[in-house]
């Protein structure tokens, strides 16, 4: 595996993990602070906007035969002066206020991102372990071959941290028939020239290209074992 590939597959895997243990703290603080707030209708009052551009509405409700208005710090297009909403206040403290709704749209947020990062992050990492794993296995049980490289290209539809992979493309002698091989991404920066050579293993009817053994072909030895 390439070392970007792995720190950025490590990169997500945390990532994520981080993600949805916050998640899971915020879902964990409204069900454990649940007992300390009360749930009332509030009449909004005003939708504003401050100097970063952050939204804020201000309700306004009754507890206790009082009248209140404080603001919370979340807002919806569907908001509009007048709509009822729902909202909780602590019951030592009236003036404390939350959304009813705003800890669990944060937390359902937060753990669908976390999800999926740790998903690409987890992900990269099996895949490329399997890649390395059946490459290993060919390696000592395949056939080993010499393929003539015939370009290297970028393969635009990936990019990492805006690089873009490469691709062997050679072409092997296998069994008597010429054939032409394509690597999978690999993950560093790679030039054609003429001459170039790369070691082509052969297991059970699969041709693994072997990245690492990219070279120069000077050995007299080896340009014979291609033809």
């Amino acid at each position: 595996m390439g070392k970007m590939v792995k720190r950025t597959s490590v990169t997500f895997s945390i990532f994520g993990t981080i993600m949805i243990l916050v998640g899971m703290f915020l879902f964990g603080f409204r069900y454990f602070t649940k007992d300390k707030y009360i749930d009332i209708d509030a009449t909004i009052v005003g939708i504003y906007n401050d100097d970063d551009d952050d939204s804020y509405t201000l309700v306004e409700y009754v507890v206790d035969g009082q009248t209140y208005c404080n603001s919370i710090s979340m807002y919806s297009s569907t908001y509009y002066i007048g709509k009822i909403i729902k909202i909780q206040y602590h019951i030592n403290n009236p003036d404390k206020i939350r959304s009813y709704w705003s800890l669990i749209i944060a937390g359902s947020i937060v753990s669908f991102m976390g999800v999926v990062f740790s998903g690409i992050g987890y992900g990269m990492l099996i895949n490329n372990t399997k890649n390395n794993h059946k490459l290993m296995n060919a390696k000592k049980n395949g056939r080993k071959r010499i393929g003539k490289v015939i370009a290297i290209h970028q393969n635009r539809h990936y990019y990492i941290n805006d690089r873009h992979p490469c691709n062997i493309e050679c072409i092997c002698n296998i069994d008597g028939k010429e054939i032409t091989l394509k690597s999978k991404n690999i993950w560093k920066e790679l030039d054609y020239e003429e001459g170039l050579i790369v070691n082509v293993y052969c297991n059970n009817g699969r041709n693994f290209i072997d990245a690492e053994s990219l070279r120069k072909a000077d050995d007299i030895d080896e340009i014979i074992s291609f033809e």
